[in-house]
This record gives structure tokens, C-alpha cells and sequence, in this order.
């Protein structure tokens, strides 16, 4: 008969009891009087370092919260995310899409061992819950806005944005206040559930619930001495809600100068000033052949597609990578700089036209001896990246992808309009592909 330890756990009062070895080995991989972390055998060859990193933010989160001491942290890891989720509804009925949580003094979360920085990411936001918990616990009850955007801004998990104003200014130009966009109102970013990360408002479907509570925080941080008393005080925190997202988006809008961004594509006369307009007025997304919009998705792709003109790109304001690359060509022409076209697709035939589409179309600049890639379509890489050769430019779009990858990288004079996706391939099979990439191609 084997024994299953019962654990007895407390939840706002009621007196909860989780059976727990059917989950986790009984014995924990580590613990001291701060955590006490259980997991599966295949985290023993780090779990001290995880241990040790946990030290180091449970130090920082006392430090800017003003605390001098702090309860012991359960932290439980699972290797399947079907486990975690039957251990979670213990307590309540998670979402299916949900890989971690903290409940009381308890984290939750499922990991991937060959991404441990990300373990340590998600852990750290979570134990900020429980640190921001324990601040409004008596006090007042949880405010959503507030306990997601401290997670996201104390965690690191925006690190870039804080480093790189350039980073910032994109994300901010595409994420907050690109032309599609709605500024919500602060009783939608109370409203918790498994649309947050997305959307709130039901019916305009336009914004995201973590970008908005990590702004709002971020700019709290920047512009409040005392943020302890802040979030110590809810008639202060009420006082705060009475505009904050507007004095925040204002903010902003100076800082990053947005009154000085180009409305129109005919005004654009630098690369900077095209990164910026295409932030805030161009989308991912195609016209099908009825005219019908596609936002952020390739469904029925090869079936219903055509090549847009500028004048269809500008009116619609949506472009996959052939788009948006057919734009900043005709921006570069029109300025008198250098530029090469390229097409980096799967080498696509009849009887493999019903596979997954394997193709980005990029621009290649140069400038005072210096070529640059400017990207937009691949949100990833999005930038304008500088490099002391084309060859090296060249390198760093297709340089990620193994010899097994079947692409073949051609340069292409120009996008016509008006193509389906099965006639640009065989106007782009016209052309040679660039030699040093044929071995890429497996027949």
C-alpha cells in the first residue's frame, strides 16, 4: 500500500487538503528557512543555482518594498504541464493554457529544462505577487493593474525595454498607440481571466491588459517618490486611478515625441521616420483576393492572396513581409539610396504548395559605406540593424537556419502588384539563387 502524503494548506481563511506525492516526490531537492523547492530528478544539477538566484531577488523584493523579513515560499516545478494543471485544480479550475500560478505562499509552475533563464524569469514574477500580497493583505483587496504591471516591471521580463530606448519607443509606437488601437479605461484592467494578455474590452478586442498595467507602473516608478506609501494607501491608489492611464499616455507621447511622427508616407524622408510611421500605421496582415482584411494570421494564404499595391498597403494599412519589403523599397528609391531586395523562401512547387509557408522578403540599405537591414515584419527582429558588409547583413537574416532548412535566398528587382502567392513563387524562381546558399537546398 502506498502512502500519500496529504499536505494541509491555508487559502484566504479556509483550511485546504492537496494530495501531494502523487504529483512531486515527497522529499524536497532543496530548502532553507526562505524556500523550500520540489521537483522532479532532472533538476538536481541546478536547483542550487535556482536556489541561490531566488536569494538574490527575495533580497531585492525586500529592499524595495521596505520589508525586513519575510514568510517561507513553497515552490513546486513540474516537468508536465498535465501534471501541474491536475495538482492546480486542487484549488481551483486553472485555464488550460496556464503553465504557472501562485496560490498563498506557493508557486506553481511548469518548466522546460533547456529553458531554465525563463524559469527563473516566471519565478521571480510570481513571487512578486506574493510580496505585493502580503503588502495589501488587510488592507485592501488585490488591484489587478497594479499586482500585474509591478510583476512585469520588477521581474525583468521587460528588461530590454528599459535598456534600449529605441526597443521602447517601437513597442510603445506598435503596442499602445499604433492607429487600430483603444486606450482603455482603468475598470477594464481590473477584470482578470484568460483574455487579460490580450484583450478586456469584449467588444473593441484592441488591447493588451499586461502592456497597459506594465506602462502604468513603469511610469509610476519614473514620476512617484513615495510608492511604498502608494501602495500601502488605497484612497492614494484611488486618487491615482482618476486619470493615470491619460497623465501616462501623455507622458509618454512627449517623451517619445509622437506629435513629430509622420502622418503621411509622402512626408517620410528617413529611415528613422519610416520606422516610426510603419510602428504606428502598418500591420501584419493581407487583402485576399476579394478585398477582405487579414490580421495577424495566414490562414487560407496560398489559396486567397495577391500582392497589394502602395496604394492598397496605405489605404488598408495591413502588409505581410512581401508588403512591407515592397514599401520600403519604393521608400528607399524614392530618397536615392542604395538598396537590395531579397527573397528568402522555401524552394516552393506544385506539389508542395499545401505546406507550411517558408518565405521572408527583406530590404538591405546603404549609408555612408555601411548597409543596413531595416525590418519591420518580423516584430522579433525589428529594428534597424547596422553591419560593416552586405555579406554579414546577409548572414544575420539567414545565418539562424541549419544546412537541413530547404530555402534558397534570391535578389529580386522588385514586388509586383497583384500576384497571387503561386505567381510570385514562379517570378521569384526566375531568378538564380545566390550561390554561396545553394547547399541549403535538399533535392
Amino acid at each position: 500500500m502506498v502512502k500519500i502524503k496529504t499536505k494541509y494548506f491555508c487559502l484566504k481563511g479556509m483550511m485546504f487538503a492537496m494530495q501531494f506525492s502523487k504529483f512531486l516526490p515527497e522529499k524536497p531537492l532543496i530548502e532553507n528557512e526562505k524556500f523550500v523547492i520540489y521537483g522532479n530528478d532532472d533538476l538536481e544539477g541546478i536547483v542550487k543555482d535556482l536556489m541561490d538566484y531566488l536569494l538574490e531577488k527575495r533580497a531585492f523584493l525586500l529592499d524595495f518594498f521596505s520589508l525586513e523579513t519575510f514568510k517561507r515560499v513553497e515552490i513546486n516545478l513540474f516537468n508536465s504541464q498535465e501534471v501541474y494543471l491536475d495538482f492546480v485544480k486542487q484549488f481551483y479550475e486553472p485555464s488550460p493554457y496556464s503553465r504557472g500560478n501562485f496560490i498563498g505562499d506557493m508557486i506553481n509552475h511548469t518548466y522546460d529544462i533547456d529553458q531554465i533563464s525563463k524559469v527563473k524569469r516566471d519565478l521571480f514574477h510570481e513571487l512578486v505577487h506574493i510580496f505585493y500580497a502580503s503588502i495589501c493583505e488587510g488592507k485592501y483587496d488585490r488591484i489587478l493593474w497594479l499586482d500585474e504591471g509591478l510583476a512585469l516591471y520588477l521581474s525583468g521580463e521587460r528588461s530590454l525595454l528599459e535598456s534600449n530606448v529605441k526597443k521602447f519607443k517601437a513597442w510603445y509606437l506598435d503596442r499602445i498607440i499604433r492607429y487600430d488601437k483603444e486606450i482603455p479605461r482603468i475598470e477594464f484592467l481590473k477584470k482578470h481571466g484568460g483574455t487579460y494578455g490580450k484583450f478586456v474590452d469584449l467588444e473593441s478586442n484592441k488591447y493588451d491588459g499586461y502592456d497597459f498595467s506594465y506602462l502604468i507602473v513603469r511610469y509610476i516608478v519614473e514620476n512617484f517618490n513615495d510608492l511604498i506609501g502608494l501602495l500601502s494607501d488605497i484612497k492614494k491608489i484611488r486618487s491615482l486611478e482618476t486619470g493615470v492611464i491619460k497623465k501616462c499616455i501623455d507622458y509618454y507621447n512627449v517623451f517619445f515625441q509622437v506629435d513629430r511622427i509622420k502622418e503621411s508616407f509622402d512626408d517620410v524622408s528617413t529611415p528613422d521616420e519610416l520606422m516610426d510611421y510603419m510602428n504606428r500605421y502598418i500591420v501584419y496582415g493581407w487583402l485576399d483576393n476579394q478585398g477582405n482584411r487579414h490580421v495577424e494570421n495566414l490562414k487560407e494564404f496560398r489559396r486567397n492572396y495577391r500582392i497589394s499595391s502602395l496604394e492598397e498597403i496605405l489605404s488598408s494599412k495591413l502588409g505581410t513581409c512581401i508588403e512591407q519589403a515592397k514599401m520600403i523599397k519604393i521608400f528607399f528609391d524614392r530618397i536615392g539610396l542604395e538598396n537590395k531586395l531579397f527573397c528568402f523562401r522555401r524552394y516552393e512547387k506544385e506539389e508542395n504548395f499545401d505546406k507550411e509557408v517558408k518565405m521572408h522578403c527583406f530590404v538591405l540599405f546603404k549609408y555612408q559605406d555601411r548597409w543596413y537591414h531595416f525590418e519591420h515584419s518580423n516584430s522579433n527582429k525589428r529594428g534597424i540593424h547596422e553591419f560593416d558588409s552586405i555579406q554579414s547583413a546577409i548572414d544575420s537574416v539567414v545565418g539562424k537556419y541549419d544546412e537541413s532548412d530547404i530555402r534558397e535566398l534570391v535578389e529580386i528587382p522588385q514586388i509586383p502588384e497583384g500576384l497571387s502567392f503561386k505567381e510570385f513563387n514562379l517570378y521569384v524562381n526566375t531568378f538564380d539563387p545566390i550561390p554561396i546558399y545553394e547547399a541549403k537546398k535538399k533535392i
